[in-house]
């Protein structure tokens, strides 16, 4: 792992539990949202387990936006959600990232394990979006 990565929840994850079908995240403090692909968006919230700090990636469709949009509304001025929906929404916004000042601690989520994936600094395995409440 290069110097400055945490290490990726999903690879632990599947080393420690291979059979698990899904997995629930509580309270995770996010500032960001990233759009992925064209239909597809990801948050990547620090998560600690068992006193280690993870990197977690999960990934979810358009479809798993508005779920995601109804736990951070009560967090913004009118103003500033009317600019981050516009931002996520544009077509131009891919590969970019919508971001804000404060970390929002109340997003839970129920995910399952997606596929390993790697980039030219890491190997991860992001967890996919079943619901966001």
């Amino acid at each position: 792992m290069k110097e400055g990565f945490k290490p990726d929840f999903g690879m632990y994850f599947k080393e420690l539990f291979p059979d698990a079908d899904e997995f629930y995240f509580l309270n995770l403090s996010i500032k960001e949202i990233f759009r992925i692909e064209d239909k597809a968006y990801s948050i990547s919230p620090s998560y600690t387990f068992e006193g280690v700090e993870y990197a977690l990636s999960l990934d979810f469709p358009l479809e798993g936006l508005p779920d995601l949009i109804k736990l951070i509304e009560p967090y913004f001025g009118v103003s500033d959600f009317a600019k981050l929906i516009d931002q996520l929404i544009d077509p131009d916004f891919k590969y970019s990232v919508a971001e804000w000042d404060e970390p929002i601690d109340s997003i839970c989520c129920k995910a399952f394990l997606g596929k390993e994936e790697s980039n030219s600094n890491e190997k991860y395995i992001p967890f996919m979006v079943k619901e966001f409440y």
